[in-house]
């Protein structure tokens, strides 16, 4: 098909903003690389946003064109690149302090977050979709309710000083005492409860409560 200019400008999205791109060559060796980790927004798997004030966006931007004029009067040598890690870094200390409120703010939604979060696993587990699609994950959790993985992690760690993967897996074995007590044997446990082995429900098991289901019943 010729190409159509007209037809083409129907679907041009219009965008504006910069993005920060850098070598892990720059890091190589420093401080920042050992040291990356702990900033707990900059991840491949979280894709939430940072949710900046004015003054705050603007301070960092004002960061970045210094960066480029760095890069745009200076040559590349071991100098330019400690100043290029200084200004990344310092980039890096103002997006973990906005994370930080970020979560801090939101505190005051965490029981409502736990109690959206309970009530997800008992509706998943209402509807038996356990049957057909396993055990629920923090993945599928965390999509249903709007955030992503890592940040639904450490909300709930803030709010419970665990983790939602032992929260899920807590919920399950409250679940399993339950239907042990009503008679059901180990296997059908198991199999009720989305496992895809019954010795993978029995190491659970154990591993949360300490014994296993046949010394639970036991007791």
């Amino acid at each position: 098909m010729p190409w159509n200019p007209v037809r083409l400008a129907d679907w041009r999205i219009s965008l504006c903003g910069w993005v920060l791109l850098w070598s892990p060559e720059l890091l190589h060796g420093s401080e920042l690389e050992r040291q990356i980790d702990r900033y707990q927004f900059f991840s491949y798997f979280f894709d939430g946003s940072l949710r900046m004030e004015p003054d705050e966006w603007l301070c960092i931007t004002q960061l970045v064109a210094q960066m480029r004029q760095e890069l745009q009067t200076h040559e590349d040598s071991p100098s330019l690149r400690k100043v290029l890690l200084a200004y990344l870094r310092l980039i890096l200390e103002y997006c973990n302090r906005i994370y930080l409120r970020q979560m801090s703010e939101e505190e005051k939604g965490n029981s409502d977050l736990l109690k959206r979060f309970h009530d997800l696993l008992q509706q998943y587990f209402r509807e038996n979709r356990q049957l057909t699609k396993g055990l629920p994950t923090v993945t599928w959790c965390a999509s249903e309710l709007a955030y992503s993985p890592r940040y639904l992690g450490d909300i709930i760690h803030k709010a419970t000083g665990g983790t939602a993967i032992g929260y899920i897996h807590n919920y399950i074995i409250n679940q399993a005492k339950s239907l042990l007590m009503q008679g059901h044997n180990i296997s059908e446990t198991s199999r009720l409860l989305g496992f895809d082995f019954p010795h993978h429900f029995t190491r659970m098991f154990k591993r949360i409560t300490g014994l296993t289901p046949t010394e639970f019943l036991g007791k």
